[in-house]
């Protein structure tokens, strides 16, 4: 299954950028199964969605101030994650060790939704890149914001990595090993922690619905176990949620 393959590339890519502190390049094939390792990684970086490097000033300026103050976020003076010659490039995010794989009290909002748009922006000082999703809720299980969160409204979501397309046709491919990022028409349970912007939220976690089953969009061996959950019964997982949000309630 393609889910099952994308679990173990995100095993593998977190065991290839922790054994290179952070930056690789490909070198050559090696069978998996049926599928090799490069074929399974190609599918996991096609994911990721894209930005311009000449990507043009919004003509709107309150638009453009937005948008300045959400890439200034991203900004970083410690390591360049994109650039013109670099072909991949990633962190490492340390999961708390006391991070729930069902982040019930550590999130702000938990919600259903569907993945409607996936766009990828350069960080203000064009060293890195983060991707925003536009997810149109089906279903809200918590809201502790004070906003008037419901079914068929959307918000934005946003998550460090993404690509970036250069002039040259050269694309730079930035992650963050262990996280991943959704994909656009997909459903999702997410868990979401609040920015310093309303309607702005970080995706803390999150699992795909397919097919009736919960497939993890991260994975953290030894630490969190994501995993535990890979193959369980949507309505299952989703009435566990339940049950931990009214037990929670004073």
């Amino acid at each position: 299954m393609i889910s099952k393959s994308l679990l173990f590339l995100i095993v593998l890519v977190s065991a290839v950028a922790i054994a290179t502190s952070g930056v690789f390049r490909s070198s050559g094939q090696r069978k998996v199964g049926q599928e090799s390792q490069e074929s399974i990684k190609e599918k996991f970086k096609n994911r990721f969605p894209i930005a311009d490097s000449s990507e043009p000033q919004l003509s709107d300026p309150q638009e453009r101030t937005k948008r300045l103050k959400r890439s200034k976020k991203y900004n970083t003076d410690k390591v360049i994650n994109v650039d013109p010659q670099m072909v991949e490039s990633a962190l490492i995010y340390n999961w708390p060790a006391d991070f729930s794989p069902i982040p019930v009290s550590a999130s702000n909002v938990i919600v259903v939704g569907t993945i409607a748009e996936a766009k990828a922006h350069l960080s203000e000082d064009k060293n890195s890149v983060y991707s925003e999703f536009l997810v149109m809720l089906n279903e809200v299980l918590k809201n502790d914001t004070g906003l008037s969160l419901e079914a068929g409204v959307s918000v934005t979501l946003e998550r460090k990595g993404g690509r970036v397309r250069y002039p040259s046709g050269h694309i730079s491919w930035f992650y963050v090993a262990g996280q991943g990022l959704p994909l656009p028409n997909a459903q999702y349970v997410l868990f979401l922690g609040t920015t310093d912007e309303e309607r702005l939220f970080d995706i803390l976690t999150g699992y795909q619905i397919i097919d009736g089953r919960i497939e993890p969009l991260d994975y953290s061996p030894g630490v969190v176990h994501f995993e535990r959950y890979s193959g369980a019964d949507a309505t299952a997982f989703l009435k566990q949620i339940r049950v931990s949000l009214a037990s929670s309630q004073p």
